[in-house]
């Protein structure tokens, strides 16, 4: 078992402009504190009332090449750099406020909103949180796509992505391995950018997606390589894959310790893994209710509420859903 962790915020307020990389609506984002035990919610402030989406796979919504969350028929777009920023520094709590429908492009990476959220700091808070230990294979998999989540031998998160694009000069065949939690997120993830080739962008731009970006604005792969631009790595592409898959195993709402392997994987696939180990969680909650055993007894329960008896009306808690749902029991004795 991992060791308990404590939960941590950021220190003081901080924010990222910018126009997105696919509606191109101005959007200012900004990063709040929040309480133990909130997790990361997205705040749509420009709506009345706002809107609050929590960043769970639950509420993920379809979408082409990005990750995308709703709730009624309020969403918040391209999420997946800003949620691979929070899990590379390992916030637990946060609210991400919005004027607008989607976030921040910037740069088509990670790295603004990994220098906003340094600069406003870290704060550890009371409450612990255990990261969800892999103990079974999970895979999911499209066609020649897969992803993996396999037992690990440490409490961290272990991931080997090889992205084939063979039959595109350019880019190749990449291969990288990145210890979250121990390598260094900074130098080696949050600055690699969003690319596409050089078709899938007219096809985007046809869409009347992106038709504010220029190839100075981002990764627009030729025949020849960038288009009006420069790499950052020799190896920039896979490793924006691995940025993009951090964020997107964020959606499962707490740290994860185990291996990750990926095979030509995208967006989708990573949703499709992590609702697999959400169920996976379920499945076993619902197991330990089969047995009888609460995940929460009363001596856990008298240790959260103030309550006492009689008005503590619960005296187990058998099935936790996140923070959408809780299966708790109440024993009514015969004088009740």
């Amino acid at each position: 078992m991992p060791s308990k962790k404590q939960q941590k915020t950021i220190a003081q307020a901080v924010e990222v402009q910018g126009r997105g990389l696919f509606t191109g609506e101005a959007c200012r984002l900004r990063f709040r504190p929040a309480e133990a035990d909130t997790g990361v919610v997205f705040v749509r402030t420009d709506l009345d009332p706002p809107v609050h989406i929590s960043a769970t796979v639950a509420n993920v919504g379809k979408r082409a090449r990005r990750t995308t969350l709703h709730s009624g028929g309020a969403s918040i777009e391209t999420v997946e750099h800003v949620l691979s920023a929070v899990a590379g520094v390992g916030l637990d709590n946060l609210l991400i406020e919005m004027n607008g429908p989607e976030t921040p492009g910037q740069d088509g990476s990670a790295r603004p909103y990994l220098d906003a959220l340094l600069t406003g700091g870290v704060t550890v808070q009371d409450a612990e949180t255990t990261p969800y230990v892999i103990t079974e294979p999970v895979v999911a998999q499209d066609g020649d796509a897969m992803l993996s989540a396999m037992p690990g031998d440490s409490d961290n998160l272990d991931i080997l992505y090889d992205m084939d694009y063979s039959g595109h000069p350019a880019i190749g065949r990449q291969v990288l391995a990145f210890r979250l939690g121990v390598d260094d997120y900074a130098a080696d993830i949050a600055p690699a950018r969003t690319f596409v080739l050089a078709e899938e962008a007219e096809a985007l731009r046809a869409q009347g997606l992106g038709t504010h970006l220029t190839a100075e604005d981002l990764l627009v792969i030729g025949d020849d390589g960038p288009i009006d631009n420069k790499l950052r790595y020799p190896d920039e592409c896979v490793r924006h894959k691995v940025c993009d898959l951090i964020g997107d195993l964020r959606l499962f709402g707490r740290p994860l310790a185990g291996r990750i392997v990926a095979s030509r994987s995208g967006h989708a696939l990573n949703h499709k893994l992590v609702k697999q180990l959400t169920d996976q969680v379920t499945a076993s909650h619902r197991s330990r209710q089969a047995i009888g055993e609460p995940l929460l007894d009363i001596r856990h329960i008298q240790r959260i509420l103030p309550h006492r008896y009689p008005f503590l009306m619960i005296d187990r808690i058998l099935e936790l859903d996140g923070d959408r749902k809780a299966v708790g029991l109440k024993n009514v004795t015969i004088n009740e």
